[in-house]
């Protein structure tokens, strides 16, 4: 028997723009045929997504501050060659079950401003329903603020999902909180790395299991750059699941010691002779020493 594939995608876009206000629509139309040479299942290959959004700013594209909302509608059995949404950005709700289906919409309200130069918040609210899976409520904010005197610079990106789940009637709250906390002065810098996320559900199942894990990692930098650096940092890790009540299943400790070196040296001399004189050159040759010392990590 001969099977041959066919795939195509028909893409259609329409965009429109007046001084701060931004609007568009785009469809797309894909056809995943398995079966060229058979009128077999034609019918169930064929779908297709549609996305709407609008925008409105004030201000210079720099400094602008904004108002969104997204809308995307994807049906069940859609191809795509690549990736249409930007998922990738969305690693925060990576706890949450994956669906068997693209079937999906999602409604996104997007707030941000980047008008102040020490401050550039945004913050998302989210509602998105997945036929046979969930019906999700999510709230996220991103948050940058530039270091100045004794005031660190922060980065924050914390996330709070609400999930109505079909299979049980129950509900699953899921929490995710990266933050980033950098003091720079002169040769010395200090840092803290931070993170927490926790998925729990209204009832506890075999299936859908309570976690939460919290990482801390603070690092010390001292020297210049452009000669020599030593970075002391340490990490924790802490892993808890639930069953009646919170237990610890893992953690982990590591010590890490690096140090940089970098010395220019005179040993080369090239020469080179004229009918006038003799022209010599130093070749400057920068040398870079690099030592890393991991202890291993002890965990329990």
């Amino acid at each position: 028997m001969c099977i041959r594939d066919r795939r195509n995608n028909a893409d259609l876009a329409l965009k429109y723009g007046y001084k701060g206000l931004e609007l568009g629509v785009e469809g797309i139309y894909t056809t995943n045929d398995k079966n060229t040479f058979s009128t077999l299942d034609d019918e169930d290959n064929r779908s297709g997504l549609l996305t709407a959004w609008g925008r409105l700013r004030s201000g210079e594209d720099a400094r602008s501050s904004w108002v969104g909302l997204d809308f995307e509608r994807r049906w069940e059995k859609s191809f795509l060659f690549s990736q249409q949404s930007g998922y990738a950005e969305e690693y925060d709700l990576s706890l949450l079950a994956p669906a068997d289906s693209l079937a999906q919409w999602r409604l996104d309200l997007t707030l941000g401003s980047g008008a102040w130069e020490a401050w550039k918040p945004q913050l998302t609210l989210r509602y998105r329903d997945i036929p046979g899976l969930y019906s999700q409520k999510a709230l996220r904010l991103l948050s940058k603020s530039a270091g100045k005197g004794v005031f660190p610079a922060l980065d924050l990106r914390s996330t709070l999902s609400w999930q109505d789940l079909v299979s049980d009637g129950g509900s699953s709250l899921m929490q995710y909180n990266d933050l980033s906390v950098r003091w720079d002065f002169n040769w010395f810098n200090a840092k803290l790395l931070a993170n927490y996320n926790s998925l729990e559900h209204s009832h506890i199942t075999a299936s859908e299991a309570d976690s939460r894990y919290y990482r801390v990692n603070p690092q010390i930098t001292l020297g210049v750059a452009k000669t020599s650096l030593s970075q002391l940092g340490f990490i924790q890790d802490n892993n808890f699941r639930k069953d009646t009540d919170w237990v610890s299943s893992a953690s982990s400790q590591t010590y890490a010691l690096k140090h940089r070196t970098t010395t220019v040296s005179y040993t080369h001399l090239r020469a080179h002779e004229t009918p006038e004189h003799l022209v010599c050159r130093l070749l400057l040759v920068k040398q870079n020493h690099l030592f890393t010392a991991v202890f291993p990590p002890s965990s329990h």
